[in-house]
């Protein structure tokens, strides 16, 4: 594991202390993220990867359904079928950061903690 995916799974466990960590290829799961009113399902897997350097962004984030629909309707920039090192079907969410500029102190400037509490953010704009 390199330094930058250290200290971003330090971030990262300082929310979800539960987090599942696979070194092959730094993939991070959380388990029972809650959606907000209006999806469905209400509560589902989420996986991402750490890239293995700073300089390089994060993108995309995966949840453990298939079938996944806001107020009935499916949502943009989402794809019913994906291939994820976790157990089960997934799909994913084309997402990425606005601006991906990271310093030395990983606590300062993007990192992956930010990143994934942007998921909030998705969810909240609804389809």
């Amino acid at each position: 594991m390199t330094e930058w995916v250290d200290q971003q799974l330090a971030l990262l466990r300082t929310q979800w202390p539960d987090l599942t960590y696979l070194d092959d290829g730094h993939w991070v799961r959380v388990d029972d993220w809650v959606l907000p009113a209006g999806w469905a399902p209400t509560e589902l897997n989420l996986a991402f990867q750490i890239k293995p350097t700073a300089g390089e962004p994060p993108y995309a984030f995966y949840v453990s359904s298939t079938d996944v629909a806001f107020n009935g309707q499916t949502p943009q920039s989402w794809t019913p079928a994906a291939s994820v090192p976790f157990d089960g079907t997934w799909s994913v969410f084309s997402w990425a950061p606005e601006t991906w500029i990271p310093t030395v102190n990983p606590h300062a400037g993007p990192n992956m903690l930010a990143f994934a509490r942007s998921f909030s953010a998705r969810f909240a704009e609804g389809a």
